[in-house]
Formats: structure tokens, C-alpha cells, sequence
């Protein structure tokens, strides 16, 4: 039989033991008595409370990072999602996990996921692993949004598993768009050079006004 207890030192120290006991039986089975065996284990119990603590830590990260971060199993199911990858799709985490991350993208990448996980699973190369990219997600009322998506692979008790990490890019986005409309319409002249002193964008004013278009400005340098 196997325990765990404490044993107390003359001093006062109390010692974290696994205590196991075997009977003592005389010739005729009667027990007579008890062999105890007692082995100190503060050393593993500190290592568990140390593991326990570092865990802690990893999840507080996991909870509290702004990106959304969702792991996923080889097969492409959802295994856990953090707060703010549920706000940021709408999704409580009980109503993701155990279903397919198809359901949090839009087309095409909807439809292409699983070809891609295939394909990456059976030595096919790493299209979408280890790369940034800007992909189309849907939230829980079917509205689809733009996110930088950064997918990585991890070894977990010897089976593959991918972390994903999402940053909701709509208001970069749409302060985008108001930019190119503002520099398309612009009745004033337009450019944007590169640091070696190329030019790198140049609006129809711009052209318009140099009577150059906008390739033949595009391959002069700004001086």
C-alpha cells in the first residue's frame, strides 16, 4: 500500500514523503506487524509545482495576447482557440473546438485548406507553413474579414500539431483603401520614392501633368 504524507523533523521541517507499508506475518499468518518504507520527495514535488507554475504562465500568454491564437490537430481540427481569437470570430471556444478550421475562413481558402494540410502532411512542401499571409476569415454571423495568418508547426508526445496566429487587419485595411482613393483622385501631383531614390508609385495627376505614363516614371529615378 502507498501513500503520501509529511514527516516533521526535530526542527520542525516537514519532509514530503511516499510512504508504502507491507504487513509482517508470523508462521501461522497472523500479522505481527508492519515494514514501512518512506522516500522523501520534495525534489519531484517541487518539480511538479515548478511545471505547474511554468504552465500557468503559458496560459496566462495564451489568454491574454491581442492576436487570436488557435492550435489545430494534423487532420485540421481545432483543439483550443484563446479569448481573443473568440472575439475576434464570435465563436464561443466549446462551439469551435473538435470542428474543422474550415469553418472560420472564407473562399477560396475555405476550399483549398485541406489540400493544403494533405499535401504539407505527405512531404509536399511548406506552401502555407512557417509563411505570412492574408487570407479572408468569417466570423460567427457570416461577415468575412481580412487577417494576417501565420501558421506554425509543433511536436507535442510525438504527433504533429499547427498553431495558428491571426491578426484582424480590417481597419489597416480600410485606411488603405481610403488612401488609394485619395491618391487616385487627387488633383495634385502624387509620388512616393523608394529610399535609393526610384520612384515607386505615381498618381494619374502625376502622369497626367509629365505627360509620361505611369511605367515609362516608374523605371527613372526620382533625381
Amino acid at each position: 500500500l502507498a501513500n503520501d504524507t509529511v514527516l516533521i523533523a526535530r526542527d520542525g521541517t516537514e519532509y514530503p514523503i511516499a510512504d508504502s507499508c507491507a504487513p509482517i506475518r508470523g508462521d501461522d499468518g497472523a500479522v505481527t506487524g508492519a515494514v514501512l518504507v518512506f522516500r522523501d520527495v520534495s525534489r519531484e514535488y517541487a518539480a511538479q509545482a515548478a511545471l505547474r507554475e511554468s504552465a500557468a504562465r503559458i496560459q496566462a500568454m495564451f489568454d491574454s495576447v491581442a492576436d487570436g491564437i488557435i492550435t489545430i490537430s494534423e487532420r485540421g481540427v481545432i483543439e483550443s482557440v484563446n479569448p481573443s481569437a473568440e472575439g475576434m470570430f464570435g465563436y464561443a471556444a466549446a462551439e469551435v473546438v473538435g470542428q474543422n478550421i474550415r469553418m472560420l475562413m472564407d473562399d477560396p481558402f475555405r476550399s483549398e485548406h485541406d489540400g493544403y494540410l494533405r499535401r504539407y502532411m505527405e512531404g509536399g512542401g511548406g506552401a502555407v507553413v512557417g509563411k505570412e499571409r492574408e487570407v479572408h476569415a468569417l466570423r460567427k454571423d457570416g461577415r468575412s474579414f481580412p487577417i494576417n495568418l501565420l501558421v506554425n508547426e509543433m511536436l507535442l508526445n510525438d504527433q504533429r500539431h499547427f498553431i495558428g496566429i491571426a491578426r484582424d487587419i480590417t481597419t489597416r485595411k480600410a485606411a488603405e483603401e481610403q488612401l488609394n482613393a485619395f491618391f487616385a483622385l487627387s488633383l495634385d501631383m502624387l509620388c512616393i520614392s523608394s529610399a535609393d531614390g526610384y520612384f515607386k508609385r505615381v498618381n494619374p495627376a502625376f502622369s497626367r501633368t509629365l505627360g509620361w505614363t505611369e511605367a515609362e516614371i516608374l523605371s527613372r529615378p526620382f533625381m
